[in-house]
């Protein structure tokens, strides 16, 4: 091979090793580009999703997740997980949602009470599914309900519970029960439904267990309060063994107790002008 040869053989070799350099560090400012406007959506995405978490706290509503970016969200026991830990939204609000693909989210909060308020609990609904109910009327009309020929979570009361089907979720109701694609958890009141329908069994659980914590401090505060009253002495003895119960039977997960008596002794209460509890 002669001189010249030799340095046109070089010039091309030198040329194409320059171009595949310059074309790497195209594809790396590219996909860092597209990483950091996947950071950017996910951050708008979570404060997005706090402002709505935090107006709905206090109060019984629904909002639409009116945002432009369609992602990816996991759901862990105190926070959401959005685009595979590109960011983590903490949320300190009792909640319940599945996983899945944030294209059609709303946010719902229903007060739990029983007999008095335990706190405002948060769904968070995939309405991308449909949802189904043996009871008219049972989910709200910003729900997407389906039919009992076609929907993706189906809720059954009345002991009529499919093994499943086609493998949809099932969610069953009897007596105080509920179960979640057959796993048994307690039934409080409809709340807990809602939860069952919006959420996997991992993060129900996970909820209920925050949920008997609350109650049980709540129930410690009302026999303190209980406690430092004077007055109508013969009804507070009838609230404190009454707040008693509920709380043992808590403790020892039994969750089949009447709250009658408590809230007929607050009503006494309230009737002798004395200091109501709750």
């Amino acid at each position: 091979m002669n001189k010249r040869g030799f340095e046109l053989q070089f010039n091309l070799i030198f040329v194409i090793f320059v171009g595949l350099i310059i074309f790497g560090f195209f594809l790396f400012f590219t996909f860092k580009y597209i990483d950091l406007q996947k950071e950017k959506e996910s951050v708008e995405i979570a404060r997005s999703m706090d402002n709505i978490i935090r107006g709905l706290k206090s109060t019984t509503q629904y909002k639409e997740f009116d945002i432009n970016f369609n992602f990816d969200m996991d759901v862990h026991c105190n926070e959401i997980i959005i685009n595979n830990g590109l960011y983590r939204q903490k949320i300190d609000s009792i909640f319940f949602a599945s996983a899945g693909k944030g294209k059609d989210l709303w946010f719902w909060s229903q007060n739990l009470k029983k007999p008095f308020r335990i706190d405002t609990l948060l769904f968070i609904i995939d309405n991308s599914k449909k949802y189904y109910s043996t009871r008219n009327g049972f989910f709200p009309e910003f729900v997407n309900e389906g039919s009992s020929s076609n929907f993706d979570v189906g809720v059954f009361f009345g002991g009529i519970c499919p093994s499943s089907i086609n493998g949809k979720k099932i969610v069953c109701v009897d007596s105080n029960k509920i179960f979640i694609d057959g796993e048994e958890f307690p039934f409080i009141d409809d709340s807990l439904v809602y939860g069952a329908a919006f959420s996997s069994a991992e993060q129900f659980e996970c909820s209920l267990d925050k949920i008997v914590d609350k109650w049980i401090n709540l129930i410690d505060i009302y026999l303190s309060k209980n406690d430092r009253s004077n007055d109508c002495s013969s009804v507070r003895e009838n609230v404190k063994v009454e707040l008693n119960i509920i709380k043992n039977s808590l403790i020892s997960d039994n969750f089949a107790f009447d709250v009658e008596g408590l809230r007929n002794s607050n009503t006494q209460l309230s009737n002798h002008d004395c200091e109501v509890l709750y």
